[in-house]
């Protein structure tokens, strides 16, 4: 995850990473929560059906999905 950025967005790196650009800067979890956000927007999937897994306060985290992906 990159914080600050003008263009926020998705990067695909390979099948199974992705780098996501935010606006907002790492406080108070907001950068945490316009990922979530962006994600869910991606993926077309319910905000509550993503959970950072590891790395809450880290730039490299990984992200759980909950129930199937149709």
């Amino acid at each position: 995850m990159r914080t600050g950025s003008k263009n926020p967005g998705i990067e695909l790196i390979d099948n199974e990473t992705v780098r996501v650009r935010v606006r907002a800067q790492p406080h108070e979890g907001m950068a945490n929560k316009e990922l979530i956000e962006i994600l869910s927007d991606y993926l077309g999937i319910a905000k509550s059906r993503l959970e950072i897994s590891a790395g809450e306060k880290n730039k490299s985290k990984i992200i759980r999905i909950r129930g199937q992906i149709d």
